[in-house]
């Protein structure tokens, strides 16, 4: 369609939306106006204003011409407002949407007011499982389904727990955002099924991102022994990351459940948790596994993380330096690694080329039967270098051998050279004593 004379022709719009198909036998009418090109003064002093409605497609894509567009009349000097439509399965992007404008007198294509709303799906977000329109664009929302398996929620019920929760970023909708979640808790194991094997198939972040679903499910074992062909039996293997106030939460940071075979001694695998270290003090690392026959049975490791302090600096180069000690205890009766941060200087600022004075621990003691403490690699009196560095203080296993000449038990030589008759000697101390046979 081409406007004639004085009215314009890139403001032509449909009274109404025509649709790409119709039906039933009555009579349709649609009409296709342009507004004047001069200034439309009525004895009101109105000018006419612009609303143009953008519907997003299946792939969230807003047309180039809008889906609507209406032609409307104000008074000059008002502020006018566009009406939102009631397009199903879509709802008004308010944050993106120009809702509002004041008229003014029309000297120019400027000065027309152009009022656009744009619509996207909406379907998810709001009703008893998410599955309803909530008026805020799926676009930013993200579905998050919890499953228990062998159990229940703590109000007894078994149906999935669906959440739909909103991105956000600076405070606004955003489809880069990020939204807090929140696991469901106090899940209760059903009968014939062990409470404290629940654990989630993986563990559920504090914080989501992304627009895609995703589903956590919490699960219980059996309490009957899991004894397969080979005799094997599950346990378990708990994480617990050290909160700020170096507390351990009471619900593990991460859990494992594994399989060996009776009576074999296991050992559990320390985590990788950037910025901290495994408390070796105070974890459970190994155990013998045994025949379930009551809950009390099960071999549950428990590994402790406590953070790595770093000296709080800005813009420094630090050094991590770690001291080991092995067979005996540092001065205070300790024996967890102790992990010291230097700060590297040149010229007096902080410099990656530059270098940082270390101490070493002195004062440790062996335990009995221990002797000859050393260290692998003696620590310098000065640093360099971004790398980790590692020393470790250790004693050697004290043996005794008698004097020579001495009359000596063939039980206690086979002691000392093993039973392949192979002696290996980090040490020999020699010391005077009368045995008798």
């Amino acid at each position: 369609m081409v406007a004639n004379d004085g009215f314009r022709n890139d403001l032509g719009a449909w009274d109404t939306e025509i649709p790409a198909m119709v039906s039933g036998t009555a009579t349709e009418t649609y009409t296709h106006s342009f507004p004047r090109g001069t200034t439309p003064i009525v004895p009101g002093d109105t000018v006419s204003y612009i609303v143009e409605h953008y519907k997003a497609d299946e792939k969230d894509e807003y047309p180039t011409e809008p889906t609507d567009r209406e032609i409307l009349a104000g008074k000059i000097g008002a502020t006018v407002s566009g009406t939102a439509k009631n397009y199903e399965g879509y709802c008004l992007n308010t944050q993106i949407s120009i809702m509002s404008g004041e008229l003014k007198k029309i000297e120019g294509n400027e000065d027309i007011v152009v009022l656009k709303l744009y619509y996207n799906k909406d379907e998810i977000g709001g009703g008893n499982n998410g599955d309803e329109s909530d008026e805020i664009p799926d676009k930013y929302q993200k579905k998050i389904i919890f499953k228990v398996v062998n159990g229940t929620w703590a109000d007894k019920t078994t149906e999935d727990i669906i959440t739909v929760v909103t991105l956000l970023k600076d405070g606004k909708w955003d489809e880069n955002g990020t939204a807090p979640l929140t696991a469901p808790t106090g899940m209760v194991a059903s009968t014939g099924f062990l409470q404290n094997t629940g654990a989630w198939d993986v563990e559920v972040p504090v914080t989501v991102s992304g627009t895609n679903t995703e589903t956590y499910t919490y699960t219980f074992l059996r309490s009957t022994t899991p004894i397969t062909p080979s005799d094997s039996v599950y346990y378990v293997v708990e994480h617990f990351k050290a909160n700020d106030d170096r507390s351990y939460p009471m619900t593990p940071t991460d859990r494992e459940i594994l399989f060996g075979q009776i009576d074999s001694v296991v050992t559990a695998v320390p985590k990788s948790y950037t910025g901290y270290y495994l408390n070796e003090d105070i974890s459970m690392t190994s155990a013998t596994l045994k025949v379930i026959a009551t809950e009390a049975d099960i071999v549950v490791l428990k590994l402790f993380y406590d953070k790595v302090i770093i000296p709080e600096i800005p813009e420094v180069y630090h050094k991590k330096v770690t001291f080991k000690v092995e067979n005996g205890t540092w001065a205070d009766g300790t024996t967890k690694d102790i992990v010291v941060y230097v700060t590297l200087m040149k010229d007096g600022e902080s410099d990656p080329n530059g270098t940082a004075t270390l101490t070493a621990p002195t004062g440790m003691k062996p335990f009995p039967n221990f002797t000859d403490g050393q260290w692998d690699i003696v620590p310098p009196t000065t640093v360099s270098g971004l790398h980790d560095e590692v020393y470790t203080y250790f004693y050697l296993p004290e043996v005794i051998l008698p004097p020579t000449g001495d009359a000596v038990m063939p039980a206690l030589w086979f002691t000392l050279m093993g039973g392949s008759g192979l002696l290996l000697l980090l040490r020999a101390i020699r010391r005077k004593r009368s045995w008798s046979m």
